[in-house]
């Protein structure tokens, strides 16, 4: 519809083109906390924004720049996490303009702003902690530049477009852990950032095995750089002293700590006492199949205990990772009991290309004749287990790995104490999930549902005790 050389009237309206109505982002409660006799609701409300998914967030103001490289941010979350605090004491009468009452609300005490997607929250007396993850575009800000269709590198020969791409590659990297440096700074605080790098997980701690320069270590895509997790933690025993100039609402003080993860998207949160533990989905390298899906996990111990009070002055510290073979369903798949965590994972099915006598071809390169003469078929079912990790304790020295001949590495190690044999039948894989004490109930499921229960007594020897096969299936316990 045109709208050209149309009058407006002198009445305040204005003729509007029909073809274009202006979309109103749907803001959703992603999470809801009630801490207990603390008279306060925490709501986690999130809603697509400015910054979906490349042009400057909210709190990026003073980065904005004509130059697209500059405009586009590494970190996208897909919008912004609102905190807001309400008291459960007060209730609000919302009226019309004739007066009448139409609702009631509660009555918003504070609130505050974080960056990233939402993903899960936990309570511990006064304190709130909150995950939210964000993405990185490694490939805009890094990857691209040494893409071998570039026009800089048009009919050079493989040995010239790798010395170019060396020289380059130090320039590059420079400007792009720089720039995303900055932005994560914004996200800690007034300080300007001046202790951010205290709390960002250095990514050497991730490296949990031999380092052997010979070894083949396959990451999918973009490694521990695919996603940044974010653990924020306040208080809120009292309301705010610090109000915003606008709303009149408490800002929340907030401390936040930092890890790459290997994706956005697949976060699971355990919280007990003082301890947090995030676990994320990867890949890992394996001797034969070049990768296996795992379990990363990130152990942090929280500031403050149960009984803390006031604003909360350091943000969780990282104390250890570790890894499992395979994934979890969900956060009932975790647990921690007397410094130890279970973990219940289900490698997936390995399929591949099987000759006529049923053994898999895996020497040849794959293409279409040579797979003439094989069927694609399961090598080999799901395999499931209970993996026993020890939880890093305060006081206790730092878990030394071998790298090679007389060298050692230190870092924070999650270390593997024990695991079960595969549970279940074959073929099965891993539904439910839950623990008590020193016993785990799982369940599998192929096509009936055993109930297996585990001993956890001895963390060097968990062992199944018990089955029961159920008919139908579960994915609760």
């Amino acid at each position: 519809v045109s709208t050209e050389n149309a009058a407006v009237p002198e009445k305040k309206s204005m003729i509007i083109d029909p073809c274009y109505r202006p979309y109103r982002p749907r803001v959703t409660v992603r999470g809801l906390l009630l801490p207990e006799g603390k008279n306060r609701l925490v709501a986690f409300v999130q809603g697509y924004e400015g910054g979906y998914p490349w042009y400057p967030h909210p709190w990026m103001t003073g980065q904005r720049d004509d130059d697209e490289e500059n405009l586009r941010p590494i970190l996208s979350g897909y919008g912004t996490t609102h905190v807001k605090v309400y008291d459960t004491s007060q209730m609000r009468d919302v009226t019309n303009d004739d007066g009448d009452v139409i609702r009631t609300e509660l009555v918003q005490v504070s609130e505050a702003e974080l960056p990233g997607q939402y993903q899960n929250g936990r309570s511990i007396g006064n304190r709130i902690h909150a995950v939210t993850t964000s993405n990185v575009d490694t490939y805009y800000h890094l990857e691209r530049h040494f893409s071998r269709w570039n026009e800089e590198f048009q009919g050079k020969s493989k040995e010239d477009y790798r010395k170019e791409a060396r020289n380059m590659a130090g320039d590059v990297a420079e400007k792009f852990v720089d720039r995303l440096l900055e932005e994560i700074k914004v996200h800690h605080g007034d300080d300007g950032g001046t202790s951010a790098c205290e709390d960002i997980v250095k990514l050497s701690i991730f490296q949990t095995g031999e380092l052997d320069p010979t070894a083949h270590d396959w990451w999918s895509g973009r490694g521990v750089l695919g996603g940044l997790s974010e653990v924020t933690s306040f208080d809120i025993s009292e309301d705010p002293a610090v109000k915003d100039d606008d709303s009149g609402l408490g800002v929340l003080q907030a401390k936040t700590a930092t890890a790459f993860v290997p994706n956005s998207w697949s976060t699971n949160l355990y919280v007990r006492d003082d301890v947090l533990l995030l676990a994320t989905t990867g890949y890992d390298s394996h001797p034969k199949l070049e990768y296996v899906q795992s379990t990363f996990i990130y152990a942090y111990r929280l500031p403050g205990r149960e009984d803390a009070g006031g604003a909360v002055t350091s943000a969780a510290k990282a104390i250890g990772v570790g890894k499992v073979p395979g994934t979890m369903i969900n956060q009932y798949s975790m647990d921690l009991w007397e410094d130890h965590l279970r973990v219940a994972t289900t490698v997936p099915a390995r399929w591949g290309c099987v000759d006529k006598e049923g053994k898999e071809i895996d020497d040849e390169p794959w293409d279409w004749e040579w797979s003439r003469g094989c069927s694609w078929e399961r090598v080999w079912g799901p395999h499931n287990a209970i993996t026993i990790l020890k939880v890093p304790q305060p006081g206790e020295p730092i878990a030394t790995v071998a790298t090679g001949g007389d060298r050692k590495k230190w870092r924070g190690l999650l270390e593997e104490t024990g695991r079960t044999p595969h549970l279940g039948k074959p073929g099965e894989s891993i539904t439910a999930v839950r623990y008590d004490e020193e016993r785990a109930y799982v369940v599998t499921f192929e096509r009936i549902d055993p109930f297996i229960i585990v001993n956890l007594t001895d963390p060097t020897f968990p062992n199944a005790t018990g089955e029961l096969e159920i008919p139908g299936w579960s994915n609760y316990l």
